[in-house]
């Protein structure tokens, strides 16, 4: 069914209830929700008129050998630099004005 989250390996299938997948399909269908909002808040700041563009977000977390953790948070908009946190310091770099503003709001 489109839209809906199911599982396209094996182990999946056999590891994995139904409710997982209801709730993976939840949670992305409110991702939507939301990137749909933020690129109609982008397209507005920088003054873009309807077409393609894009919102990409990439995390990470990493589990070091002595057992601490680090974490990377990093989103860009149309294959630009937008925004970026420093897990250290707990601190967004915005990469231009557009950015500025998200920055000031969070």
């Amino acid at each position: 069914e489109k839209g809906r989250a199911v599982p396209r390996a094996d182990w999946m299938a056999a590891n994995l209830d139904q409710q997982y997948w209801e709730s993976e399909t939840q949670i992305s269908q409110n991702t939507q929700q939301v990137f749909s909002v933020d690129l109609e808040t982008l397209r507005g700041r920088y003054n873009q008129s309807r077409g393609a563009h894009t919102v990409q977000d990439m995390y990470s977390c990493e589990l070091l050998e002595d057992g601490s953790t680090k974490g990377y948070y990093q989103s860009a908009y149309d294959g630009r630099d937008f925004i970026a946190l420093d897990m250290d310091t707990m601190t967004y770099t915005a990469a231009d004005v557009g950015a500025q503003i998200t920055k000031r709001k969070w």
